[in-house]
């Protein structure tokens, strides 16, 4: 008898058609393929994502190397620089000698056309601004020293390094007109232009000391100030226009200072008090007179063998110099 079933359909399973049944196994096996999949591709590490060339941060990474390396090389060659006494040693018997001297009111001394007596002395006590006379003194202890300092060339007595002092009295002359001004008496004799370099001291206003040089050597135009080591614009802009008028004063010709360069060192030693700028002044314009400063030393500190913390010393120091007429040598000069 009919059980209302479609005749020749196979009997189901829990009302579960067999061909629903085949369905139902493809689609799990089809899932658990995709699962299988996603874990394995889930343990494949993604390959990186690779940046566009940047040409701009290759070249900043080499300029980073090539500075890297010329610190390195600049850190051995001050190694290999021969190490000189910052100050030179005070002896027991100099000390005795300054005790006599900052202590003589009738003290008197003469170098070149130069004279320091007692009150001028007296300004190297500790505190002390100095005058026109220690700082005039000190250049012509520095220009009979570079006079007096020969080396043997060819056979020929020369000067280890040509050069020349002029006093505080020359800066404030070339604010003034070439020839009203008349500094080109100064030179009458003297052909600046052959020179290593000039040096000077500058009186600020009257109540600051700094100093400037003319380095024929280097071509630069300098100017060191220890109350402010970027320079001065108006140093370098007189000094321009007096080598441009001296030129034609002297030469005949103008000169071209097209490849000169405006020099400060920020590394050149600084004073922390009110008073000390003569001393640095005068210290300054030592080195640059002996050659400190000049060429590859210029810069980074490399120059300088003095600091605050020896201006007590120093002044002692220039103390005896001056009462002996003559400079202490440092290092090998």
């Amino acid at each position: 008898m009919p059980d209302g079933r479609t005749s020749g359909s196979p009997p189901s399973i829990n009302g579960t058609r067999k061909s629903g049944m085949k369905k139902d196994v493809q689609v799990d096996d089809q899932q658990n393929a995709r699962r299988e999949l996603a874990a394995l591709l889930s343990r494949v590490k993604a390959p990186p994502k690779r940046e566009p060339f940047n040409l701009k941060a290759l070249e900043a990474s080499l300029e980073q190397e090539r500075e890297a390396e010329a610190k390195i090389q600049e850190n051995l060659r001050r190694v290999a620089l021969p190490k000189v006494a910052a100050v030179p040693t005070i002896s027991d018997e100099m000390r005795e000698t300054i005790k006599v001297a900052i202590k003589n009111p009738r003290f008197i001394s003469k170098c070149l056309r130069e004279q320091v007596e007692f009150k001028d002395l007296r300004l190297l006590n500790p505190g002390q601004w100095l005058n026109d006379e220690v700082i005039n003194f000190y250049m012509a202890l520095l220009q009979e020293r570079a006079d007096n300092d020969l080396i043997e060339v060819d056979g020929q007595k020369k000067k280890r390094r040509d050069i020349h002092c002029f006093n505080s009295h020359f800066y404030p002359k070339l604010e003034f007109d070439y020839a009203k001004s008349k500094v080109g008496r100064w030179t009458k004799k003297i052909d600046i232009f052959s020179k290593d370099i000039i040096v000077f001291p500058i009186n600020k206003n009257n109540v600051h000391w700094l100093c400037g040089a003319i380095n024929f050597k280097d071509k630069r135009l300098e100017c060191y100030d220890s109350m402010n080591p970027n320079g001065h614009a108006q140093v370098y802009e007189r000094l321009r226009r007096y080598l441009q008028a001296e030129h034609l004063d002297k030469k005949k010709t103008p000169i071209d200072l097209s490849d000169w360069v405006d020099y400060y060192d920020t590394e050149s030693p600084q004073q922390d008090n009110g008073y000390d700028c003569g001393i640095f002044s005068c210290q300054t314009l030592e080195h640059r007179a002996r050659g400190l400063g000049d060429g590859d030393d210029a810069s980074a500190g490399a120059a300088w063998e003095f600091k605050q913390d020896d201006m007590l010393e120093i002044r002692q120091l220039m103390i005896y110099e001056i009462g002996q007429a003559k400079l202490v040598p440092r290092g090998n000069k």
